[in-house]
């Protein structure tokens, strides 16, 4: 992670049991050539039942100056173009120095979260399991995430406590 990072994260209001909540706003990269396969992600701390369903990688568009992958309800399985599977990265991190690229480096990071009840779940972040030149590694980033039990919100404030 980068030098002073703080973690990031979603909160999504009104939120329902069995749902597809997709967040696409995790960009990952390589930090020297190579090639990784991520065998799975779990979530850290989770409570209520908070699960990764699924998971992908699409080419980061916000790297061409386009914008990024919109959080949405629709599966990852029903994305189109269809998702890479096994899930591999192969680009090393961008500079970031010159003209916007054509052809993106990093990729975003596409999760799929759901819980079993209506009641609100969090998650602190996830755990990236993956293999690299033949080891199994892994990899914790501070992404959290809250699907909120109805309540209002604007997707980026915690769920308020669940209320009997």
């Amino acid at each position: 992670m980068a030098p002073g990072f703080l973690g990031a994260g979603a909160a999504l209001p009104n939120t329902r049991a069995g749902t597809p909540y997709v967040f696409g706003d995790v960009i990952i990269c390589l930090d020297k050539p190579g090639l990784v396969t991520i065998d799975s992600i779990e979530v850290i701390d989770p409570t209520n039942g908070l699960h990764i369903d699924d998971f992908a990688v699409i080419p980061n568009a916000m790297e061409s100056g386009h914008y990024g992958y919109g959080d949405n309800s629709v599966p990852i399985a029903q994305v189109r173009p269809p998702v890479a599977r096994p899930v591999v990265m192969t680009k090393k991190c961008p500079t970031f120095t010159g003209p916007l690229r054509p052809d993106p480096q990093a990729v975003a990071l596409l999760l799929q979260y759901s819980k079993p009840t209506d009641a609100s779940a969090t998650g602190q972040g996830i755990k990236i399991n993956y293999t690299s030149a033949g080891r199994k590694e892994s990899i914790s980033l501070q992404w959290g995430v809250d699907l909120c039990a109805n309540q209002p919100g604007n997707g980026l404030v915690p769920c308020a406590p669940d209320r009997a």
